[in-house]
């Protein structure tokens, strides 16, 4: 196989762009496994057992238990607090900027001179989706 032909098998072989709400999902998923990773960790370095985190956050042990494993996925930031509180952790919700289309004028510019050397076959994305660690590169999460 030709450097061009594994070009176009490359190019042609990418993923769709991640929708801003799927982002959002698999983004809100992790961030419920990894606190429940945490509260799960400082609950054992307290001594304490999920009937002891339920009674004094006023929920059942399983559903302590469901908070820990990230598998109540209508868990408020409220009950995540209060959870963490018990087991000595301040669990916080911030929101940071998201993705951004290009906007540096110089960046364009070197994109749109690139496009000019592209053959017709091929097609130039500049936004694509980068696998994190951990996920399957589909952009799901998974």
């Amino acid at each position: 196989m030709s450097r061009r032909q594994g070009l176009v098998a490359t190019m042609v072989a990418m993923p769709p762009r991640e929708r801003a709400v799927d982002r959002g999902t698999r983004i809100a998923s992790h961030d419920l496994v990894t606190t429940g990773v945490e509260i799960r960790t400082a609950r054992i370095a307290a001594g304490l057992s999920l009937r002891d985190v339920g009674r004094a956050c006023g929920m059942s042990y399983s559903q302590a238990g469901r908070i820990e494993r990230a598998v109540l996925r209508s868990v408020t930031a409220i009950q995540l607090a209060r959870v963490g509180a018990v087991v000595g952790l301040d669990v916080r919700i911030r929101a940071y900027p998201g993705p951004a289309p290009i906007r540096d004028a110089a960046q364009v510019a070197l994109m749109s001179r690139l496009r000019l050397y592209l053959h017709s076959s091929l097609s130039l994305r500049l936004e694509v989706p980068i696998p994190l660690a951990g996920t399957s590169g589909h952009g799901t999460g998974s």
